[in-house]
């Protein structure tokens, strides 16, 4: 279970405050945290991991979930771009991207992604930003899924913005900036 404000203290950003039982983040200016930014974004999500003490056997994941819709029979391209203040490689669970059915048997915790991309298997590198690409073609009907960005750690902090690129003409969810 996660806790997510959108529009905290009646100011709108484009990433929510939230807590996960393995993290908490909000809306930071990446230019001053972690203090670069990938070309032409400017507003990003900060996860702070934490779970000092705890064996990484039991740790609990810090991640913040994506309504997204997903036409049936389309190609549906998500671009993260991740900094990890950390190698992924030496964390409880590397930094990763994840396409998620609500419906699925054992829920959003219990499932096997429909398609997922680690940051290590692209890149690990940590003080850096990484390009982390998923991609999904929904194949029996138009319906809502979850794109989530995840990792485990005892502490660590974890920077991310989205990008998301749907090919096909006459889509239900315009493309753009996931908002």
């Amino acid at each position: 279970m996660s806790i997510v404000l959108w529009d905290n203290a009646g100011v709108a950003k484009q990433y929510p405050k939230h807590w996960s039982p393995g993290a908490y983040g909000d809306t930071v200016t990446l230019a001053s945290d972690p203090g670069s930014a990938p070309t032409g974004i400017t507003e990003g999500c900060k996860f702070t991991l934490g779970q000092a003490g705890v064996p990484p056997a039991v740790q609990k994941p810090g991640f913040l979930d994506f309504p997204m819709w997903f036409p049936v029979g389309v190609l549906v391209s998500v671009t993260s771009y991740i900094y990890s203040s950390l190698q992924p490689s030496t964390m409880g669970e590397g930094p990763r991207l994840q396409i998620l059915d609500p419906d699925a048997t054992g829920g959003l915790y219990g499932q096997t992604p429909l398609a997922q991309t680690t940051m290590q298997s692209v890149n690990d590198a940590a003080t850096t930003w990484v390009t982390v690409p998923v991609s999904y073609t929904e194949p029996t009907r138009s319906r809502m899924l979850i794109l989530r960005v995840r990792a485990t750690n005892s502490a660590g902090n974890l920077w991310f913005a989205h990008k998301v690129l749907t090919h096909g003409a006459g889509l239900g969810s315009p493309d753009g900036w996931v908002q």
